[in-house]
């Protein structure tokens, strides 16, 4: 108890700014389900604690924790009282009842296999040590340098004798670690794991509000997050680490972001509420701060946006949507601004240098890479065994998909994910690194960051085709 339960009065910490900023946000809606306000609370809490570390990072040079600690216990008062005082704020509801009929039986089933499932990943997450390299010397080790020395400017970020991969990388994630660390005055491992673990249930419970919202019913919503259960999110998808979160990488905390922004977007186009374009916005901003290729998440967003603008603006005019798909991808940044301008002042002393690799030779270079490229990812793919069937699916599903493209409907997340996965492949044939140790180290990474969105992909396929109009 005395790791596990520092993480969750921090956890509750993080929690309450982003319930406060849920509120305001979401004002004109009349309630919100506990299906939605848990995991907008979860990743506008997080984002709250990584800009302002940010901020403090680049103003002052180091961060004050006790101040953050403050800091986000002021937000919290001040935003559920200002919510609270006035009306037209909504009121935080919990789960959605379960319907009245012959599925309800069903759905408890699927709830408590959930609820099993989740038990045995925090009991994992208490009981082994990570055991992924990302995990144990990028990500951990930056939170325990950030707890202990309380800034990046440091001859451990900055000084090319130390073994120290990847200064420059974002650490929106040791940043929340961090804070853990420094309140208890050690490293804490294990509440570390229980608070990388919450990204899950945060995820599936995102992914039902999301399936609700397209119009699925609640027994279709629920299962279509099975899949989710099965996806292989650690770093070496081996057998030998302590559960599926037990590497410590961050590609299930990255995913969660980027679902977040692209559903949120998604839905956006639907409803109109303008709720939904800030947390599709400023989820984008978190995928930005959270691993580098959040940029990627903010580019398809932005294309996607672009795309839904002109070609099915709905019942606005033109000129408002297209300037609402410019305001998104600007926001994105607004939101990471404080952490990109921390980064530019860091070295990056490992061979990562893709922006010397774009010109003429390199890509031309690079197309002869491409037939090994799709031969290796496409069989990674289709590994059952790995990703269940979901990529399998989701190949065989894009060409029905297309004619629906030509009636300008159901492609906002195909106009995000088909980018996104296109730049992936771009960023593989001018790598500076070795092609097959380039894709051995990350191409499921990549993948899995995706995987959630697919999977919501394939259930608008069928939603958008079976459910009566």
């Amino acid at each position: 108890m005395g790791t596990i339960l520092p993480a969750m009065l921090y956890l509750a910490l993080l929690f309450l700014p982003g319930i406060a900023l849920a509120r305001l946000l979401c004002r004109g809606e009349q309630r919100l389900p506990a299906e939605w306000w848990l995991p907008l609370s979860f990743a506008l809490g997080l984002g709250v604690h990584a800009v302002a570390c940010s901020l403090c990072l680049l103003i002052l040079g180091a961060i004050p924790w006790i101040g953050i600690y403050l800091f986000h216990a002021t937000v919290a008062v001040a935003g559920l009282w200002y919510s609270s005082a006035r009306p037209g704020f909504p009121t935080l509801d919990g789960f959605t009842p379960l319907p009245a009929d012959a599925n309800r039986n069903l759905l408890r089933l699927l709830a408590l296999v959930g609820i099993v499932f989740f038990a045995t990943l925090y009991h994992n997450a208490i009981t082994f040590p990570f055991t992924g390299y990302d995990g144990q010397a990028i990500w951990s080790f930056k939170a325990a340098i950030l707890a202990h020395e309380g800034t990046v400017y440091t001859p451990t970020f900055v000084d090319p004798a130390r073994v120290h991969y990847h200064r420059n990388y974002p650490i929106l994630v040791p940043m929340v670690l961090a804070g853990l660390y420094r309140a208890q005055g050690a490293v804490n491992e294990p509440g570390a794991r229980v608070i990388l673990t919450t990204f899950f249930p945060m995820l599936v419970v995102a992914f039902f509000a999301v399936a609700r919202r397209l119009g699925a019913a609640p027994l279709v919503a629920a299962l279509a997050a099975v899949p989710l259960f099965s996806l292989p999110w650690r770093n070496d998808f081996g057998e030998r680490d302590g559960g599926v979160l037990g590497s410590g990488s961050i590609d299930l905390q990255f995913g969660f972001f980027a679902f977040l922004s692209v559903a949120c977007f998604m839905i956006y186009w639907r409803e109109g509420r303008r709720w939904q374009w800030w947390i599709g916005a400023i989820c984008g901003g978190l995928c930005v701060m959270t691993k580098s290729e959040g940029l990627l998440v903010v580019a398809a967003t932005a294309f996607a946006n672009f795309a839904q603008a002109i070609l099915a603006p709905g019942q606005y005019t033109r000129r408002a949507v297209l300037l609402r798909a410019v305001a998104a991808p600007v926001a994105a940044i607004a939101v990471a601004l404080p952490w990109l301008l921390v980064q530019s002042r860091l070295p990056n002393f490992y061979d990562e240098d893709y922006g010397g690799q774009l010109n003429a030779a390199t890509i031309a270079a690079g197309i002869e890479r491409l037939p090994v490229i799709l031969q290796v990812t496409g069989a990674d793919a289709a590994r059952v065994w790995k990703w269940n069937y979901i990529w399998v699916v989701f190949a065989a599903l894009m060409p029905f998909a297309a004619a629906g493209w030509l009636r300008r409907k159901d492609f906002f997340l195909d106009a995000c994910l088909l980018p996104w996965m296109a730049a992936c492949i771009f960023v593989y044939t001018i790598s500076p690194l070795n092609l097959a140790f380039h894709l051995s180290t990350s191409s499921a990474r990549l993948m899995s960051q995706m995987a959630p969105l697919v999977v919501l992909r394939i259930l608008a396929f069928f939603l958008e085709r079976l459910t009566p109009r």
